[in-house]
């Protein structure tokens, strides 16, 4: 494989990389909700 080729494919796959790793941090924290919470209300 000559080295241009080699270079293009690293400087592709490096963020390429970054980016699903960055994804699967942050895709699950953003579906995240409460839920079946109890409720409460205090009044005087």
């Amino acid at each position: 494989m000559p080295t241009h080729r080699r270079i293009a494919a690293v400087l592709a796959l490096i963020p390429t990389l970054v980016a699903l790793a960055l994804w699967a941090f942050a895709w699950p924290a953003a579906r995240t909700a409460p839920r079946d919470l109890p409720l409460g209300v205090a009044g005087p």
